[in-house]
Order: structure tokens, then sequence, then C-alpha cells
């Protein structure tokens, strides 16, 4: 979440609004609407979002009926700001989507514009936020571009793109029909400062079935994280397909990009090249960490000096605590990671395990290769080649069973250089950790033989120097390492034992989990859910401030089934203003936050 966005609640899927009071509501709908109407209410709403677009100001926000808009895109006027994003939703929950325009989505020389729950199909272009910041992308579904002419299906930046946040979306099916053009999600901008792309944060997206890579990167301090991306040959004719992700630019302009959480699988070879590696990496001081790589045609990543398009420099990359099984399926690129043409002598590898790929790491050189599972069965807890699917984004389970050898086996990342006391603590090594960037939390860090935890709350690349959020005593030469369980860190991504991470096939299933009925509401609500299976469920309302204003639910026992909790005026005790609120909505220990919006007057149910 990006924190310049989103200063209340952490952990809400959408970011805060402080809504003024001159702030309007519109709503538009296709079946039922007129641009001569007032579009101040459903029951006298617009009909083209158009209308819309050209009357928003900052605060206000955009309500779409369920319905098809042909030939439509989202384009506002005017920006919103830091406290008052403008905003474009669902109304209701219903199913919107935009199909057969130009571009679906278009927020170029926009900031502060918020998009949520909405489907753009067969255009020639998803979205653009050339010249944009601050802008997020919610629960969108982007699918089957038709006709496309551009290189890139959802561009950020060209140049000039900043602290952007595209979550819980799905992207997919977009590509040239007669070359390889067709980079699905592209966050391009080799320009120096103000030009060039930085601090955006990709997170929580399902990114498939692409032409040409799945994401491209060209800027800096931008987070790539807990994504699934997979691309396989997916046309009948075998044509389409290729590579994940590609990271590339020059020193200046490309570099400090993080990816972490994702889950890369399938890469396939439509774009006709003899080797098409699954991450491309030509960018120096890249971070690549507690990534699940597998099942790609060529090798699972690959290091190289320079693209076809001039030497750009790969120095410096940190490639740690990753899994990379069953690659290298081409034999023209037979291995897990690939150093080609052992040019690059500086890339740092540890705690990585490495399995069933033909070769495992190609050209070493002078890279720190060091602390890497490389031989024997490191026991995941359930991964057969058999069994390997692309629907499947929770397998392979890459686990690791008690008896596995990685457990403990791992190296600290880095030291501590002297003995001391407080919360800035130098280091042998920074590179390893970040402080978040501006966008996220700083990361989370243990000492060797201590079992306390600290924050990182600012680092100095430069000196090697990292603040913490506690006082600490260190010794000399002390190991640091992200939180581990026992004597040492595990090999691998996931610390023995340790949560799993499970990410949804389809990321608008998980906003469907429970919904809110109607939305917005004024009388009465209903928080509507199912359950797979027995669950005590909680219900909590909470107001823009962060504080709880009523308790609908709290640890009650539902069977598998639908539910309908009801919840009327006589029971809304302070929520007595109109204005946004947020739904917390907890399964067991699964938490989801939605936001609700009290307004007086007629809602339709």
């Amino acid at each position: 979440m990006i924190k310049s966005i989103t200063t209340l609640i952490i952990i809400c899927v959408l970011s805060v609004y402080v809504i003024p009071v001159y702030a309007i509501n519109y709503f538009v709908s296709d079946s039922g609407g007129d641009d001569n109407n007032d579009g101040l209410s459903i029951d006298a709403p617009f009909k083209s979002i158009s209308k819309a677009n050209g009357l928003v100001q900052a605060g206000d926000t955009v309500f779409i009926a369920g319905g098809t808009y042909t030939g439509q895109t989202i384009a506002p006027n005017a920006n919103g700001n830091e406290d008052n994003q403008i905003v474009y939703c669902q109304y209701n929950e219903e199913k919107v989507r935009i199909d057969y325009s130009d571009i679906g989505i278009n927020l170029s020389a926009n900031s502060y514009i918020t998009v949520h729950g909405i489907d753009v199909f067969y255009c020639k272009k998803y979205m653009t936020m050339a010249n944009s910041h601050y802008n997020e992308i919610a629960y969108c579904v982007f699918d089957s571009a038709y006709n496309n002419t551009s290189f890139t299906g959802i561009q950020v930046g060209g140049p000039n793109a900043s602290y952007n946040w595209i979550h819980h979306c799905s992207i997919s099916r977009y590509g040239g029909t007669t070359n390889e053009s067709g980079d699905m999600l592209s966050l391009e901008g080799r320009v120096p400062d103000p030009g060039y792309v930085h601090h955006n944060l990709i997170e929580d997206n399902h990114i498939f079935q692409g032409r040409h890579n799945l994401i491209a990167t060209s800027g800096q301090f931008n987070i790539i994280r807990n994504n699934y991306f997979h691309s396989e040959n997916w046309d009948e004719g075998g044509q389409y397909g290729g590579r994940l992700a590609e990271i590339k630019g020059t020193k200046e302009t490309s570099n400090w990009n993080l990816l972490e959480g994702n889950r890369f699988g399938f890469s396939g070879n439509g774009d006709a090249r003899a080797i098409t590696p699954g991450i491309k990496l030509v960018s120096p001081d890249n971070i690549f960490r507690f990534n699940l790589v597998y099942a790609c045609k060529g090798p699972g990543i690959q290091v190289v000096e320079h693209n076809s398009d001039g030497p750009y420099g790969s120095d410096n990359n940190y490639i740690f605590h990753n899994v990379i099984y069953y690659n290298g399926l081409d034999p023209d690129g037979p291995y897990g990671i690939w150093f080609r043409g052992g040019a690059v002598n500086t890339a740092v590898v540890k705690n990585n395990i490495f399995f069933d790929n033909p070769t495992h790491i190609g050209d070493r050189g002078g890279n720190i290769i060091v602390s890497n599972w490389e031989e024997g069965d490191p026991e995941f807890m359930d991964a057969s080649v058999d069994q390997l699917d692309p629907d499947k984004s929770d397998y392979p389970d890459f686990n690791l069973k008690q008896s596995s050898g990685c457990i403990d086996a791992g190296a600290f990342l880095t030291v501590t250089i002297g003995n001391g006391t407080g919360d800035m603590i130098p280091l042998e090594d920074a590179h390893y950790f970040i402080d978040g960037w501006g966008i996220v939390e700083g990361d989370i860090i243990q000492l060797e033989g201590s079992s306390e935890t600290l924050q990182i709350m600012s680092i100095d690349y430069e000196e090697n120097m990292i603040t913490v959020d506690k006082s600490v005593s260190w010794s000399d030469g002390q190991g640091v390492g992200f939180p581990y369980s026992s004597t040492a860190p595990d090999i691998g991504t996931f610390e023995y034992p340790g949560p799993r991470v499970i990410l949804s096939s389809d990321n608008r299933d998980t906003q469907n989990d429970f919904s809110i009925v109607p939305n917005p509401f004024n009388d009465s609500v209903e928080i509507r859910f199912k359950l797979d299976q027995e669950a005590k469920v909680s219900g909590e309302i909470y107001d823009m401030q962060g504080k709880r204003i009523v308790i609908i639910q709290h640890g009650k026992s539902f069977q598998p089934g639908a539910h309908t909790i009801v919840w009327d005026k006589e029971k809304y005790n302070n929520l007595n203003a109109d204005g946004i609120y947020f739904y917390h909505h907890q399964v067991g220990d699964k938490l989801t936050i939605k936001k609700m919006l009290k307004m007086s007057g007629s809602i339709e149910k």
C-alpha cells in the first residue's frame, strides 16, 4: 500500500478518503440514464461516463451502474488531491464493463484518481498513466485486447509516473497477432528526473497470458510483490506466450527495484526466440527475494550485461531466498539462473533452493554464490512436475517438510560492524534490505542469537547504516537476516514452520468473500457472505479516524453456505453522519476490509 496515499488505516483494501462538505456523488447508467439529467441520484443518472468526466472535481465520486459501456473511457478532466481523491467505482457492486474503446482508462496527466471494480475488455489499450501520480487502480479486470497498435497494454510512464498503486487486478491476453509486441504492464521512462518512473507499487495481481513481457520496468524504486505471473503458450496455435518480467535500463535511470513474494511460472516461447527466460535482468542494483520461479521454457532467471538496444549494465543484483524449480526446459537455455556470456561478476546469489533444473547456475563467473541448495531433494511439502498447472496458483507448495535439509542451513545475509547500542546499526552490506522507500513499511529483521525482531525505519545505502524502531545492542560480526524460528535462517522462501502464501487465481474473488448491499446505503444495509466450511465470523465498522463505531457480530459460528446479516437504522448507534466508513469482516483469522458509504435520501437495493 502506498503510504503517501493512505494515512489513516494501513490495512484497508482502498485508500482512505477525506470527503469535504462540497463533494458531489454522480451516477451513471447506460441502460436508464440521460446526459440531460443532473446525474445526482441513481434515479436520474447520466448515460455516459464522459459526461461525468467533464464535471468531476477533487473529492467527487462517480458511481457507475451495472452494464456495458461500449466505446467509452474513464478520463477525468480534473485531478484530486492528497485529501480528496476523485473516485470511479461500481454502484452497489454491480458488474461494470468498458469495451471496444481505444483506451479503457486514460489517466494521463492525472493525479489522485481511484478506479475500483471496473472491467475493461476488447480495448486497443487497457490503460495509460503518463505524467500520472498518486493514482490507485483496484479490483479491476483487463482482458482480451483487440487490434492493438500500442506495444503496451497498461502504460505507467512514458515518461513520468510515480506513487501509483495497482492492486488486486486481473490483467491478461494482450499482444500483437503478427509480431512479438505486447508488454502487458509497462513501467518505463529512461530519461532522468523528472521524466522517469519511480516509487510505483504493483501488488496482489494476477497477470497472465501475454506476448512479449507480462511486466517490464525501467525505472527506480518500484515494488512488484505478491503477484502471480504466468505466460504459457496460450492460443490454439501456440503462437503466444513469452517472458514473465524484464527489468532493464542504465544505472542512472533504472535500479533499486524490488521484486518479492511473487509466483513466476510457465514462461512460453511464443515470440519464436530460441531462449525465452522467465525473468530477464538487464539493470543494476535490483533486489529479487522470496519469489517462486518454476516451469519456465528458458532459464528461470537470466542476467545479461546488455540488451538488443544497447548496453545497460547489470551489476550488483541481489538474488536471495528464492525457490528456482524445474526451469530451463529448452535445451538452448537449460538453467535455473544464467549469467549469460559471463560478463556479470558482481551479483549475490544466496539462500536459494535450486531443484530439478538441468543446470542450476550457468556461467557463474565471479559472482558471490553462497549457501544455496543445489544437491538433492529439498523436500518441499508438495511439488510434482506431473501436477504443474497454470490454473493452480497455490501449487506447487514450496513450504519445507520437517525433515528438510534446508531448515536452519541458510546463512545470515550480512553482519554488523563493531560493537554498539542504539537504533542506528552499521552493517557490512545493507543492500539486502529496504526501509519501504516511502511506499510500504520497512523490512522486519532479526539479529543472530536474538528472539527480538526490529523494523527498519531508514537506510543509508552509501554508509551501510540502518535505523531501526527501537534501541538494541549488538556485537561485531553478529548476523543479520529476516526473521527466523530456530538457530539460523532456512534456505528458500519459507521459514519452517511458517505461514503458507496462497494467491488467488482470480483476485477478483478476494473482494467477493462478502458484499455490502446496498452500497451506498441509508436506512438499512445487508452484509452478505458465503462460507465453504464452518467458521467464526466477526464484523465491525470503523470511521475515517480509525475509531470503532459498532460491533455487528463477534465470533459467532456460521455453518457452510450463504448468510446475510441485516443492519438497520435502529442499530446504527453512533453512525449518524453521512460519509465513508470501513467494514471489517473477519472469518477465522482472515480479515478483509471494505469501504461503505452512508448517504441521505433514497437508495435502491
